[in-house]
């Protein structure tokens, strides 16, 4: 509450009071000006509570509160946005390990975009897609970049773009069939295709052993 009455000394709506005639100012002049000299010291001191001490020791330089806190706005600017590229850079880097569970890795890549989003962090649809793309294993790579480009044909014509959500939930359950497929092992069909062959084996050393 004490910084929002003097909030006008930090974004410069409070200006100092000045005399009318510089050389010779009025004693209600220099009580005024007196009297803002001590608002500014005090919403500077309310200020000064709320920073480390490295960026008191940045800003001790500047006469006024308003100075202060241009000077700490444009140090938490350049800090934010090379947070900002930082976690835009790691979200591009996103990457799902060989042997990996791709569904968690597409569900944590789907969380990760949600919340930079949130915070304001901008990732592109073309961003977005390419990193599935390169964050797939070789395994599903082939049916990620096939089906990718059949969407993208496809929203060519429809006029819609391609929904991102719903394209890693395609990839998602492609994954799970894969996995199921290798944990059953070969098809009874396939069983059956071989046998002919075992059969035909057994036939040709029996009549060897005949003659």
């Amino acid at each position: 509450m004490a910084i929002n009455v003097r909030w006008g000394h930090f974004n410069g709506s409070d200006l100092r009071p000045v005399p009318k005639d510089l050389k010779n100012p009025t004693n209600v002049e220099k009580q005024a000006a007196q009297q803002w000299d001590r608002e500014d010291d005090i919403a500077g001191y309310l200020m000064s509570q709320r920073l480390p001490d490295e960026i008191i020791l940045d800003i001790e330089e500047f006469a006024t509160t308003e100075e202060q806190w241009d000077a700490i706005s444009a140090i938490f600017t350049a800090k934010t946005d090379f947070m900002q590229t930082d976690l835009h850079q790691s979200f591009m880097d996103m990457k799902c390990p060989k042997g990996g569970n791709i569904q968690e890795f597409l569900m944590g890549l789907k969380q990760r975009h949600h919340h930079l989003t949130a915070i304001g962090v901008p990732v592109t649809d073309i961003e977005y897609k390419r990193t599935i793309l390169h964050g797939i294993p070789d395994p599903l790579a082939s049916y990620v970049s096939q089906t990718l480009n059949s969407l993208t044909i496809a929203s060519r014509y429809t006029g819609k773009p391609v929904d991102i959500s719903e394209f890693i939930d395609m990839v998602s359950k492609e994954a799970e069939c894969a996995k199921t497929r290798r944990t059953q092992g070969p098809s009874p069909r396939q069983g059956q295709e071989r046998e002919p062959e075992q059969q035909g084996s057994c036939r040709r050393c029996h009549l060897r052993s005949v003659g």
